[in-house]
């Protein structure tokens, strides 16, 4: 990446001289904390162009971004562990806790890729019978997002599909309440079915 290109990504509001001071300042600062690890080396900036080589490192951020990738539709069921496993890599939005403007479109684009993950992941185990990991994955996502109905549902889904009908009614409830109460909207169409199915239940 040309340097003109990292400065106005990562210093747009600042003086072009000022800028690339700072530039050349983190540069050495990356250094420095690499090389206890022996990846000094990985850091080259050369005719004004700057490039990071990953092909030594093991880097959870690529590894998790590969994985999303790999499955545009459906994660293959011989796939399914390893995917689990990628899935867990994300622990939060990069950079969570530091304010920096230039990060925020790169924290929405992985969350949002981790979302349509756990969704993908989530419709598979619920296909294979681990509703228990499904489950799982659709608390985080409601953690994260309360008003991810498609989350709510899949839960609800996984509750029914462990024959557990008192939590799958009880979030059933909250999820009412969540849009009636407190939104003022109507359920989403894809409730009704899931409305059927809780009513045929034994209370």
């Amino acid at each position: 990446m040309s340097k003109a290109t990292v400065i106005d990504h990562v210093f747009p509001d600042m003086p072009f001289k000022n800028a690339s001071l700072y530039l050349n300042t983190a540069l050495y600062q990356l250094r420095m904390a690499l090389a206890p690890h022996g990846y000094k080396h990985i850091a080259i900036n050369s005719q004004r162009k700057y490039r990071l080589l990953f092909e030594q490192m093991d880097v959870d951020y690529i590894k998790f971004e590969d994985a999303v990738k790999a499955f545009t539709d459906v994660v293959p069921w011989e796939k399914i562990d390893e995917t689990l496993a990628c899935e867990a890599l994300y622990t939060g939005r990069i950079y969570e806790h530091a304010d920096y403007g230039w990060a925020a479109s790169e924290q929405a684009r992985t969350e949002q890729l981790h979302t349509q993950l756990c969704k993908k992941l989530i419709r598979q185990l619920l296909h294979g019978q681990r509703a228990e990991h499904a489950a799982s994955l659709a608390h985080k996502l409601i953690a994260r997002n309360e008003l991810d109905e498609d989350a709510h549902l899949m839960l609800v889904q996984s509750y029914l599909a462990m024959n557990d009908t008192a939590s799958a009614k009880r979030h059933y409830a909250r999820f009412s309440e969540i849009y009636e109460d407190e939104l003022g909207l109507p359920l989403p169409p894809a409730a009704s079915q899931i409305f059927a199915q809780l009513h045929s239940r034994p209370k």
